[in-house]
């Protein structure tokens, strides 16, 4: 067979796709970046591009998506605005990503990046500690060291830790067993005695709960009703993370005590928010100089307050919608697939990283419109059809 004929199949494309977006921008999140004979981040930027322009091309060239693109033209109008202005292809991509998903496995997604992110934590790591690359540990409460391993921060090495984690319990979706256990309970050593974060550790104790639930109880009632407490904890956070963007005040003693819980992330969306404000299609606070308790970049973690700072509050409020009627609707027609379920293991994660946004770390956002929509049916083997 002559190799050169042999078609090329969309999937494969899509796989391709998301393998160098997902590699490229975990790279830029490690100290390997500032090696510059690697290139890092001008590869990724080149990455991204290709990325978009080969997404683009599955969707124009598959007739059945176009015509899902006259409901979604609205939005599409609007992620261009934000990102011509904000300067941030994050949801562009997600977008697309998701847009060109139409027969995706994520449960290969899912061994994919745990494949891709356990290699980059280990091998980082082990730079680190050889001293191939720098790592500035920094101190925390109570003068705890915390490490960041070869990452550019400790809370960047533990959502790594938490990615595989979600990965792994998609892979494992109603299979929780003692591996399970084991998996869970090193990745929560590994958050909270090496980068002393708190708050991945009881994401990691979340997802560890969850995956019991679903696996341990058959009930389809108690199912339903962890999808209705999920679905109304990501509105709760959501009002919540906003109203202290806009309110905090360190006058207020249970708002500063959240915020020294939170590693000071409270008070860093809300100086964003007072000198800046938002926009309706977002900011490029790469343009801007920044100094700020040493922070000389954009620095929100919160997800919800991140998104709305730097896209605009115009795509963040069709997000947040969309993201809250998936895990509804999913719970309303009993799709406890593994798409629904990777999108509620990441709700908690969303209060305190950015992460949770981002599909080449929650990567069941690849799924997020077909859940939201009306018109689907399920299918046995945990995969939606549209």
């Amino acid at each position: 067979m002559n190799i050169l004929n042999k078609k090329i199949e969309p999937l494969s494309l899509f796989y391709l796709c998301f393998v160098m977006y997902a590699i490229s921008n975990a790279l830029t999140l490690t100290n390997f970046r500032n090696n510059e004979s690697l290139f890092i981040y001008p590869i990724y930027l080149y990455i991204r591009v290709i990325c978009a322009i080969i997404l683009a091309t599955i969707i124009i060239l598959d007739k059945r998506i176009r015509v899902k693109l006259i409901f979604l033209f609205p939005l599409i109008i609007f992620l261009g605005m934000s990102t011509y202005f904000s300067g941030s292809w994050n949801l562009a991509l997600l977008v697309l990503f998701a847009i060109a998903s139409d027969g995706v496995d994520v449960k290969k997604i899912a061994k994919i990046l745990i494949i891709i992110y356990s290699s980059i934590l280990l091998l980082t790591s082990l730079s680190a500690r050889l001293g191939i690359i720098p790592s500035y540990p920094i101190k925390g409460d109570g003068g705890l060291v915390r490490d960041p391993m070869g990452f550019t921060h400790p809370n960047t090495f533990s959502s790594f830790v938490v990615v595989v984690c979600c990965a792994f319990a998609i892979v494992r979706f109603k299979k929780f067993n003692l591996m399970d256990l084991f998996v869970y309970s090193f990745g929560f050593f590994l958050c909270w005695s090496i980068a002393y974060s708190r708050t991945s550790s009881i994401c990691i104790a979340f997802i560890l709960v969850v995956s019991m639930v679903f696996s341990l109880i058959k009930s389809k009632n108690i199912h339903k009703a962890m999808y209705t407490l999920i679905a109304f904890l990501f509105l709760i956070e959501c009002i919540f993370s906003l109203y202290l963007m806009m309110h905090y005040t360190s006058s207020s003693p249970w708002m500063t005590n959240l915020n020294r819980l939170l590693s000071g992330r409270l008070e860093l969306a809300n100086y964003f928010y007072l000198n800046f404000g938002t926009n309706p299609f977002g900011f490029d606070y790469s343009k801007i100089q920044i100094f700020y308790n040493g922070y000389t970049s954009f620095v929100v973690d919160n997800a919800f307050c991140h998104i709305i700072l730097e896209s605009g509050y115009i795509v963040a409020t069709i997000f947040y919608v969309v993201y809250f009627l998936a895990i509804i609707r999913a719970r309303k027609n009993g799709l406890y697939s593994l798409n629904a379920y990777g999108l509620i293991l990441y709700v908690p994660v969303a209060f305190c990283e950015m992460s949770a946004f981002l599909v080449c770390f929650n990567f069941a956002l690849i799924s997020v419109f077909k859940l939201a929509g009306r018109n689907i049916q399920y299918s046995d083997d945990h995969v939606l059809k549209a």
